[in-house]
């Protein structure tokens, strides 16, 4: 299995959800931090992202390309996995290109 099949699978289980506030506790939207991919990374280490790490991580969890606060429905678990596998390969989450 590569990375994108990995991370695909381990977002495999987070139902993406387009209303607002997410209702569900394994819910995903871009919107919500809770329920991001940072927020997501938080749920995993136990604790907070660091504002350091935040900012390192920040064309991740806010993608310049598109305004994703108005389109979360966009950012399938999918395709924010595919931005993290890119972040982890190349060190840039490049949106544009999926």
């Amino acid at each position: 299995m590569d990375g994108i099949q990995q991370l695909c699978c381990n977002f495999g289980g987070l139902e993406h959800v387009e209303e607002s506030p997410p209702p569900f506790p394994n819910s995903f939207n871009m919107a919500f931090w809770s329920h991001c991919i940072g927020g997501w990374m938080e749920i995993a280490k136990g604790r907070m992202l660091s504002l350091r790490t935040q900012k390192r991580w920040e064309d991740l969890f806010e993608p310049e390309c598109e305004n994703f606060l108005d389109q979360p429905e966009r950012f399938t678990p999918e395709r924010c996995a595919r931005a993290l596998h890119a972040k982890l390969t190349t060190g840039k989450a490049d949106w544009s290109s999926f």
